[in-house]
Parts: C-alpha cells; sequence; structure tokens
C-alpha cells in the first residue's frame, strides 16, 4: 500500500516523499517462521535507491488451514525519489524457514507514477 505523505491537492514533492505500510500477509507456507519484505525502486531496470530490508516478523499457524500469517504493521518514510512515469516499486517477501534456508514467499512490481508523475 502506497499513500502519499503530502495532502491530496499537493503536487508530490520527492523532499516530502511518500509512505509505504505493509498490513498483513497470509496463505504463506506453512514452513515460514518469520517474514521479511526486501525492496527497492527502480526506473528502467537501473535502482533509484538502494535495497531495503524489513526486520524478519515472526508468523502463526492457522489451525484450520494450516497455513502461515504475519501481521506485518510496517510503515516506511520514503523520499528522495524523483517523480519519474517509469519508476516501480519492487517488493520480495522472503519466507525465513523453520529449516533450510530463505525461500521467496512473493514479491509484486508497482507503478508508482502516472504518465503526468503524480503518486499512484
Amino acid at each position: 500500500m502506497v499513500h502519499d505523505a503530502n495532502p491530496p491537492a499537493a503536487v508530490y514533492d520527492p523532499v516530502a516523499g511518500f509512505n509505504m505500510g505493509f498490513d498483513f500477509a497470509s496463505g504463506l507456507l506453512p514452513d515460514a517462521a518469520k517474514l521479511q519484505a526486501v525492496y527497492g525502486i527502480f526506473a528502467n531496470g537501473v535502482p533509484v535507491m538502494d535495497q531495503q530490508y524489513m526486520r524478519p516478523i515472526s508468523t502463526r499457524i492457522d489451525p484450520v488451514d494450516t497455513r502461515a500469517s504475519c501481521v506485518m504493521s510496517f510503515n516506511k518514510l520514503i523520499k528522495d525519489v524523483p517523480a519519474m512515469s517509469d519508476a516501480q516499486l519492487i517488493i520480495e517477501l522472503q519466507g525465513i524457514g523453520r529449516t533450510g534456508p530463505p525461500f521467496i514467499a512473493g514479491w509484486a512490481f508497482l507503478n508508482l507514477f502516472d504518465a503526468a508523475n503524480k503518486l499512484k
């Protein structure tokens, strides 16, 4: 979820930035004891910001369907990202196993700006 840190009538300001939030993940493999997010912003495949990591958060197993879920409650203010219509926020969710190495639990590509360079 991406929210503009500026008032609704304001034009996007890279100095003020925008807020990104991770709320909840569900339907995870039960081997995921913890979940973390790795994210970055790219434009035409070139990094616009350094890759960032969210601290690992413990998951819980749903007794009914035996899948794992995680309440992430993580918000991050991202600043100094220029408005570019080709900028994408790329997020990878990584499961940290009860056994074995970390694994990809999910990912997303989000276009941040429209053709007029307004935050979506």
